[in-house]
Order: C-alpha cells, then sequence, then structure tokens
C-alpha cells in the first residue's frame, strides 16, 4: 500500500505512506532551512499524532511525536511549529485532508502495536478428561454406562 498525498501551501510538502511509515518531502523556496528534502517517520515510532485545523486566520498543523520528544508550541507558537521538522503546515482548504490522513496514521500505528493473533489449543491429557467425566459421574449428570463408554473411547479400547 503506497499512498502519496500533497500539500502546496504554505510548504510544498509531499507526504508518502506506505506499510512501514510515512515520508515527508518539503521542497521550494519556502521550505525553511534544514527541513529541504525527505525525512522517514516509522509507525512503530510515532507515540502521538496532533492535529489542528486551519482557520481564516492561521495555518493548520500536523504534528507527529516519538517517545523522548518534546512538541514544539508554546511561547513560539505557529513559528515554532514551521520550524519543526516533524510537523507539516497546511491551510484550510486541505483541513479534511489532512484529518483523512491523521486518521489513516493512527490506524496503521494501531495495527503495527496490536498484539499478534495466536490461537491457543490446550489439550487436556487422557487422565484429565477421565478425571472430568468421573466427577460428572459423581455428580449424577451422566451415567455408569455412559461413563464407561467415554472412558473406553478415551483410551482407545
Amino acid at each position: 500500500m503506497e499512498r502519496i498525498i500533497e500539500i502546496k501551501s504554505p510548504v510544498n510538502t509531499t507526504i508518502k505512506l506506505d506499510s512501514t511509515g510515512l515520508e515527508i518531502y518539503r521542497r521550494g523556496f519556502l521550505a525553511l532551512s534544514g527541513q529541504k528534502g525527505g525525512k522517514k517517520l516509522f509507525y512503530k515510532n510515532i507515540s502521538s499524532v496532533h492535529l489542528r485545523d486551519a482557520t481564516t486566520f492561521s495555518n493548520g498543523f500536523l504534528q507527529f511525536t516519538f517517545s523522548g520528544s518534546q512538541e514544539r508550541s508554546g511561547l513560539l507558537g505557529t513559528i515554532g511549529l514551521a520550524n519543526d521538522e516533524n510537523t507539516i503546515m497546511f491551510l484550510k482548504k486541505d483541513n479534511q485532508k489532512m484529518q483523512d490522513l491523521k486518521t489513516l496514521i493512527e490506524e496503521k500505528i494501531s495495527e503495527v502495536w496490536a498484539p499478534p493473533h495466536t490461537t491457543v489449543i490446550s489439550e487436556k491429557s487422557v487422565a484429565e478428561q477421565i478425571k472430568e467425566f468421573k466427577e460428572l459421574l459423581d455428580l449424577g449428570v451422566i451415567s455408569e454406562d455412559e461413563f464407561g463408554r467415554k472412558k473406553k473411547q478415551l483410551l482407545n479400547l
């Protein structure tokens, strides 16, 4: 599965998703220093995804955090986010596209961390099975004949 998402403004950004993670590519004059080119983020390393929709007066952002990293916000506000290589800035027209991207990435992160599906088959020994049938006999749930037949069946007699 490979999916490509293009964001034209405020920074020309391409996001490529594959089965292991996403790559962020920034190009053009407005791509800030140190952010041009590509960066690979693996789903297994992303600890959270934060989205703020863009408004008429401010850019929105999609920010990825990792265990041990600090989110950029606070006093620097949008300027700090714009300089964060783990943040994608976008305009109001891209709100739905970025909400869909956030949902898809969170699903991929969940898939990575989901425990593997395993089936455990617990087989009881013949002795344990006979003991259970004896208890049923003692409780009067089964007859002596039923117990005898089951015992012979289990012992292959």
